[in-house]
């Protein structure tokens, strides 16, 4: 992310330099998240030691540091797309570097997809008018990315691109499965995890990932509250406390780890005995990996994978299904036989069930529908979710023939780490930091900031932080395997936010950032069971989940024809285009003949779905008013529309006041919030009334835009809305005082069932 620009620059992209090998246009990078854009466009700028903001520059929705001498510039990916609507053959960059490409967005799909066609027409057109269109150079880049779709597409890249792997990981990472895996209250075992690693580990940062806003708010406020009483300073240059407890292991496990060592060096290939003599190396503290291993790890002396799984089982009212043996065979290194096998596929299949009614519970307290995205497709990390707020659980310790023999001492080491466990007994302190996109940036930056002197830094974010971003010093990785992901209900075409479990790729990524800046460990709260057997490979694609109707518009306004011939990564199912291509239809957006019309021209213009753009076209032409901007404003920040009344939430128990509340309708009360808002938008309104300050000024910002927008294009989709089919009706909702006071009126698109009241 920060070397392959700067790889560019040297080669002549982007500056006079380049001229003579026609690559004097900009570099741009795209960016998944804005968080990610601003802070690799600082690094680079730092590690060329030229002006950030002059030089090098950022540029993300409703924010930019962009200048006249800009040559290489990081932008989020529906920035660029949105440069495309005006300029297709972006003829003002030589390079164009797609990052973290894995994530696979609906952004990044249709950009690689139009790029594929920009570049050979580029290489074409400079070749007819002898240099007056420069070249394109188009970089994919990804540590986890499925190759196949890209390099074996032949309708995206009839000629394979040349593929490069470079090694991404300069430190070594030691993984660390549960032996239970936590279906519900993976938040209490994060809780217990970061507790033994501040406790027990020598220095470096911890970084947990969890699913939500709401559950990272709820950890902070724990682990805050337990280590307020703290009064030992942790001394990160003098650490003693894992030493002190090694040494009591060094007479007995040490001398045990060697000749149990020696006997497996005697009966296995010499590559293994090259393995098995890491596993007793000592690090730059004198502790070898085994020492690493937490209560409640598989390869914590306690018991291996059968012994969690039996767990997994045992909590889930699973365990008539689950074959113990087999199950083992799948986490361990024995073979197994056909019988084995098919145990283990119905063990892994009935774990599968069991995921789908968990998150089916789960979402049914918890979803949020979404209404549109960042640049129109998709936000970095919005939204929030309700999860289950528990108490402490401890976990039992079921001795096995393995750690008979360590029982004396290893009790010893418990019992003396029980007795420093006391209030006002903990050796050190804890620097707690959330990140998430919903904090505004001067927070998000903190957690690049060294911790203050005699603490360790722990950061609790949501997969913001899985990828681009590198947290100074980060150790450690407490991976929950929890995300939270938009699904699309195909009955209705609404989208909604559901807890799932990540794929094996993004477990890989959130257990490379242990791994940047020394050796780490990943402490993964889940077993290798459900590792291999419940989650998918690679994340699907966004476009399989989300609808289509932005993304076939703006086709449709760049004179792209025949959109099911697009050259996606991954197509969209048929069927979802054409539900889209009819849904445009309807609204007046595309002709008869599923050509753009001038008011689908207007509607690609505005940054909000094509339903929430037609209703406040209609609704402006007809009554003038601001109200619909102002509810499609605030249901494009996807994070505000809740399931319930309590419609913004910082996590905590602060709730708006009544009088901003309205009993029959959640868009009023949005009006309500937003103008109340915009009457006072101080930060400490917000905390009073209990609603999110950057949210709020993103919609605020949206409006602005959206009323800049509608300026310019209600004239011209006023002519032609008329006799549009699916036209909106429209009639008064004042029904009293407050709701006249509102000034709202009640718009309904029939043929979507989408209504605003």
């Amino acid at each position: 992310t920060t070397q392959i620009p700067q790889f560019l620059w040297e080669a002549g992209y982007g500056h006079p330099e380049g001229e003579a090998a026609y690559r004097e246009g900009m570099i741009v990078v795209t960016e998944p998240r804005r968080v990610a854009a601003v802070n690799m466009a600082k690094r680079v700028a730092e590690e060329l030691g030229e002006g950030f903001g002059d030089t090098v520059c950022y540029h993300v929705r409703y924010q930019n540091n962009l200048s006249e001498n800009c040559k290489l510039k990081f932008v989020t990916e529906g920035i660029l797309l949105k440069e495309m609507q005006s300029d297709f053959m972006l003829r003002r960059y030589s390079a164009v570097v797609v990052d973290e490409a894995h994530e696979r967005s609906v952004s990044c799909d249709v950009l690689v997809g139009l790029l594929s066609r920009i570049v050979p027409l580029r290489q074409a057109l400079f070749e007819e008018t002898r240099g007056e269109i420069k070249p394109l150079k188009l970089i994919i880049m990804s540590a986890t990315l499925r190759v196949a779709d890209f390099r074996d597409n032949l309708r995206l890249f009839p000629h394979a691109p040349p593929l490069i792997e470079v090694a991404v990981r300069r430190f070594p990472v030691t993984t660390h499965f549960a032996r239970k895996t936590e279906v519900h209250r993976y938040v209490d075992a994060a809780y217990d995890k970061v507790r033994q690693i501040h406790k027990k580990l020598p220095p470096g940062g911890i970084l947990v990932f969890l699913a939500t806003q709401r559950e990272i708010d709820m950890l902070c406020r724990r682990l805050a509250e337990h280590y307020r009483k703290t009064r030992i300073v942790y001394d990160d240059e003098r650490y003693t406390k894992h030493s002190l407890i090694a040494s009591r292991r060094e007479g007995a496990e040490n001398a045990k780890k060697a000749a149990k060592a020696k006997k497996k060096a005697e009966r296995m290939p010499d590559e293994e005995s090259v393995a098995s003599s890491s596993e007793t190396s000592e690090d730059e503290f004198g502790l070898a990996k085994g020492d690493y291993a937490l209560d409640g790890d598989e390869d914590d002396g306690q018991g291996a994978n059968a012994e969690g799984d039996a767990g997994f089982a045992a909590t889930t009212g699973l365990a008539d299904d689950f074959d113990y043996g087999a199950m083992r065979n799948i986490g361990g290194d024995t073979d197994s036989d056909d019988d084995d096998a098919k145990h283990a596929a119905r063990a892994a299949q009935r774990v599968a069930e069991l995921s789908a009614a968990t998150n089916k519970a789960d979402s049914s307290a918890g979803n949020h529908w979404a209404a549109d995205d960042e640049d129109s497709w998709g936000d970095d990390d919005a939204g929030d979710a309700d999860n289950a707020n528990g108490g402490d659980e401890d976990e039992g310790d079921d001795d096995d023939a393995e750690s008979a023999d360590n029982a004396d001492d290893d009790g010893a080491v418990r019992d003396a780490v029980a007795e420093e466990d006391e209030p006002d007994g903990e050796f050190d302190t804890l620097h707690i930091l959330p990140l998430y996109s919903l904090l505004d940036q001067q927070s998000q930056q903190r957690v690049f900031q060294p911790p203050p002197k005699g603490t360790r830094l722990c950061v609790i974010a949501t997969n913001i932080a899985e990828t681009s971003i590198t947290i100074p010093n980060v150790r450690y990785v407490v991976d929950t395997g929890r995300v939270k992901n938009k699904v699309l209900q195909r009955d209705t075409q609404a989208q909604a936010f559901k807890i799932e479990w990540i794929s094996q790729a993004a477990a890989e990524q959130r257990a490379g950032r242990a791994g940047r800046v020394g050796p780490g460990h990943c402490y993964r709260l889940y077993s290798t069971a459900v590792f291999a057997n419940v989650m998918h490979k690679h994340t699907d694609p966004e476009i399989a989940r989300t609808p289509l109707e932005s993304v076939v518009l703006m086709m449709k306004h760049l004179r792209i024809d025949h959109v099911g011939n697009f050259p996606f990564p991954a197509p969209p199912e048929p069927h979802l285009v054409k539900q889209a291509l009819v849904h445009l239809r309807r609204l007046g957006a595309l002709d008869d003949a599923y050509r753009c019309t001038p008011l689908g021209a207007s509607l690609a213009a505005l940054p909000v779905t094509p339903r929430y753009g037609r209703i406040i076209l209609d609704a402006v032409r007809r009554f003038g008013k601001r109200a619909p901007q102002v509810v499609a404003a605030v249901l494009s920040i996807t994070a505000v529309a809740t399931a319930t009344m309590d419609v913004f939430v910082l996590g905590g128990d602060v709730k708006p006041p009544r009088a901003l509340l309205h009993p029959g309708s959640d868009f009023v009360t949005f009006l309500r919030v937003f103008n109340a808002f915009a009457a006072d938008p101080s930060i400490e309104f917000c905390r009073r009334v209990g609603i999110v300050h950057k949210t709020m000024g993103e919609a605020a910002a949206l409006r602005r835009q959206i009323e800049a927008l509608v300026a310019d294009v209600v004239p011209e989709s006023a002519s032609g809305s008329a006799s549009s089919a699916g036209a909106l009706t429209a009639s008064a909702a004042a029904k009293g005082g407050a709701d006249s006071a509102d000034g709202t009126a009640l718009l309904a698109d029939f043929d979507s069932n989408e209504v605003m009241a």
